[in-house]
């Protein structure tokens, strides 16, 4: 992360700050307090586990939530996060962040969002890593387009175009707590 900060001219924090703030903004849309109280109940939540020794602070119900706090917390106060989690996270917001000044060359972005804030709480590694995809051929001077889904088929999730080339993309689905089998 530090050689693409030095790379842009931006500190880690200034990174990660662009990658976050589309998803807050997204989350205070319909109400500006909505982002206050998500905040809210992961701190509750914390304040209400017993903690074993070396054992990994998480928040389960809101992954999102959870990614999008730890990384404010790296911004305001650094003392004060799970490094082991940031680490897992902040490399997504980053590389957001690097790139999203490319977003208007990807349709459906804030829906893919609107779609990670409000019903993928729970797992949202794969929508990120899909937008992390989306934005990286953006930057390249490709336009991209979040495709509609159908379960239970496999289908490509973005399509990208450039000069008369489609490319057809189907992101691998990352899932923390999934065994998969061959």
């Amino acid at each position: 992360m530090r050689i693409i900060a030095k790379l842009l001219n931006m500190s880690v924090e200034d990174l990660v700050f662009s990658g976050i703030s589309p998803f807050i903004d997204r989350i205070n849309r319909r109400d500006p307090k909505a982002w206050g109280e998500r905040k809210k109940n992961i701190v509750d939540y914390l304040n209400n586990i017993a903690l074993l020794e070396g054992s990994s602070i998480r928040v389960k119900k809101d992954e999102v939530g959870w990614g999008l706090f730890l990384c404010e917390q790296m911004i305001n106060d650094p003392y004060c996060i799970d490094v082991s989690q940031l680490a897992r996270v902040a490399p997504f917001f980053a590389g957001i962040g690097a790139r999203w000044e490319y977003s208007c060359r990807v349709k459906g972005i804030t829906e893919k969002i609107d779609e990670i804030v409000l019903k993928s709480k729970e797992d949202p590694d794969g929508k990120l890593f899909e937008i992390l995809v989306a934005l990286s051929y953006a930057s390249m001077g490709w336009d991209v387009e979040f495709l509609k889904e159908c379960p239970p088929n496999k289908s490509p999730d973005i399509v990208a175009r450039k000069g008369g080339v489609r490319n057809y993309i189907l992101s691998a689905s990352a899932c923390r707590d999934k065994v998969l089998t061959p």
